[in-house]
């Protein structure tokens, strides 16, 4: 697995990881939307931070595979991960990390939590 490793990569202390729920869609498009302004300063890379989120599209993604967020112990919304299941194998569609929150593993820890699932469902 190429992914070795992420079995064990564990959230800060100061963030709990849980499975998403639909009524978090709208602060998770917030995330997105905040992290995508991240790309205007990269040159060749300005045109993704005008790809705003779409709600139905992410409306959708919710509900064709499982998702997971991060949350500060305060219970702000920083990070989310949507998949989807396809032909037997786990799909990674969206990862967004609130930007006052990058680089720190939080990104890494919610991408542990997709493996772990894949690996205990078989996919």
């Amino acid at each position: 697995m190429f992914l070795r490793g992420f079995d064990r990569t564990a959230p800060p202390s100061n963030v709990v990881m849980g499975r998403a729920h639909i009524s978090e869609l709208k602060e998770c498009v917030q995330i997105h939307d905040l992290a995508l302004k991240r790309f205007e300063a990269l040159e060749g890379y300005g045109w993704v931070s005008q790809r705003s989120a779409d709600l139905l599209e992410f409306e959708a993604s919710f509900h064709c595979g499982p998702a997971w967020t991060a949350r500060t112990t305060a219970g702000a919304l920083i990070g989310f991960l949507l998949t989807h299941e396809l032909s037997n194998s786990l799909h990674l569609d969206e990862l967004s990390v609130a930007p006052w929150f990058q680089k720190r593993g939080i990104g890494a820890a919610l991408i542990a939590q997709s493996v772990l699932f894949a690996t205990r469902y078989q996919f």
